[in-house]
């Protein structure tokens, strides 16, 4: 009786992907979503050109009508040489994600900059003052042997390191320019552990005994007495927090420019399809008893490949109480509403969000309902046992640590091993066993 009405509803099916899903959704909805009726899609082949072009706006214009503090970030960016394109990979990225949390130390944008550099500069200083006999004659170089890097002939191995080297003849051509953004980077240079100079013997170089003891008290001076490797840690750490949190700032502003702009010109990517809708479905109590009225049931393909987005609409759709919780995790399914089916071997979207732990999740949840079942399709329509017999011997686990995991570590970021079952000759008469390759000829005698 059941099969009987399925099929005299067959015109009634709606089958889609799910973007379609979502855009049809939307499109006898618009104002539930907060929409404009002509709104329109960009298609894969446009949705790079466009970002792209609105990432380059952002850059490249001046956006001081959009956010006045558009221009104090590039500026700041600047001076700390940072080059907006570097941002736009990540920009992409963001892009595509839903529900990004902004995690950056936001005190630190309260610094001067000028602050890292004088800093940084007097640190330099005192690097190259212990280095050149300035801050205790009793210890570093002369000038010949600076330079020639701590030796006293062509035939010995310098014992200033080549770093260190580079970095005091740019400190002693640059000592009375105004400090910038290159002093941190001289310092970026230097050991971070202030062992600018080879510190012991190496057989296979040719070092001045003298010249090698002469670096290392140059060493033990900056690290015991000045303890400069821990000065230049936190120094390094507080710049990074800092121009870290330039970024975020920066990236911040493209991605509330890239959306107003999508809204002024009523575009939505494939993400926003999914976000709005259920975003429409979780907000909109008119638009969830519209839409669970007219779908009553859904059969999700395919589902190891649904994303965390894609899986809160359909359970908000499938979901029995009237006021929804605010975790769908959380949702009681009406009966007979939700089918899914999926193969945690095939999962290859975990760059979507859509992975093995997301499956896993939906699985648990199904088992732990009274009203669910969970059933696994183990039987093998396409080969024969022998084949089977090989995959199986070749993808359980073994003792070298091969292969996916077994019923005892459920629950792991693999799928686990399930054994198959094929048609036998117990279930097929012998002369019908599916071996080999067959010509199949039709009653037409087409082949």
């Amino acid at each position: 009786e059941k099969l009987k009405r399925a099929i005299e509803d067959m015109d009634k099916i709606h089958i889609s992907t799910i973007h379609s899903f979502c855009s049809s959704m939307l499109k006898e909805m618009p104002f539930e979503a907060g929409l404009s009726l002509d709104f329109t899609i960009v298609r894969d082949d446009e949705d790079a050109v466009f970002k792209k072009g609105l990432f380059a706006q952002f850059c490249e214009n001046d956006q001081t009508a959009f956010d006045p503090e558009i221009s104090e970030i590039k500026s700041r960016m600047g001076e700390v040489g940072i080059n907006p394109d570097i941002l736009e990979d990540t920009f992409y990225s963001i892009c595509e994600k839903d529900g990004i949390t902004w995690v950056y130390d936001q005190d630190s944008l309260e610094q001067d900059p000028q602050d890292f550099f004088l800093k940084a500069r007097q640190i330099l200083k005192q690097v190259c003052e212990v280095l050149n006999k300035q801050d205790d004659p009793a210890i570093g170089f002369t000038a010949e042997e600076l330079k020639r890097g701590g030796a006293l002939s062509d035939d010995e191995t310098p014992v200033i390191k080549d770093e260190t080297r580079s970095v005091y003849k740019w400190f002693v051509q640059n000592e009375k320019a105004k400090p910038s953004s290159d002093c941190m980077e001289m310092l970026e240079k230097l050991d971070a552990k202030m062992n600018i100079c080879a510190g012991r013997n190496d057989k296979s170089k040719n070092y001045n005994p003298a010249l090698l003891k002469t670096g290392k008290g140059v060493n033990d001076r900056l690290k015991k007495d000045y303890q400069l490797d821990q000065v230049c840690a936190e120094l390094k750490e507080d710049y990074s927090c800092y121009r870290h949190a330039l970024c975020m700032w920066f990236l911040i502003g493209a991605i509330n420019y890239f959306n107003a702009e999508k809204k002024k010109e009523k575009k939505l990517t494939y993400k926003d399809l999914l976000v709005l809708a259920r975003d429409m479905i979780k907000q909109s109590e008119t638009a969830r008893q519209f839409f669970s009225r007219k779908y009553t049931c859904f059969y999700i393909d395919e589902f190891q490949d649904t994303d965390p987005i894609q899986t809160e609409l359909i359970f908000y759709l499938a979901c029995r109480e009237t006021t929804l919780p605010e975790n769908w995790e959380n949702c009681q399914l009406k009966d007979g509403t939700l089918c899914m089916v999926g193969d945690p071997k095939q999962s290859i979207f975990a760059f979507t969000g859509a992975d093995i732990k997301l499956y896993n999740r939906v699985k648990e949840k199904m088992q732990q309902d009274s009203n669910c079942r969970v059933y696994g399709l183990q039987r093998n329509y396409r080969s024969n046992r022998q084949i089977c017999d090989w995959v199986e011997n070749s993808y359980s686990k073994k003792l070298s640590g091969f292969g996916f995991p077994d019923q005892t570590e459920a629950g792991t970021s693999q799928a686990i091993f399930e054994g198959m079952t094929t048609l036998t000759p117990e279930c097929v008469p012998d002369h019908q066993t599916l071996k080999g390759v067959y010509r199949y000829q039709l009653g037409d005698g087409t082949k």
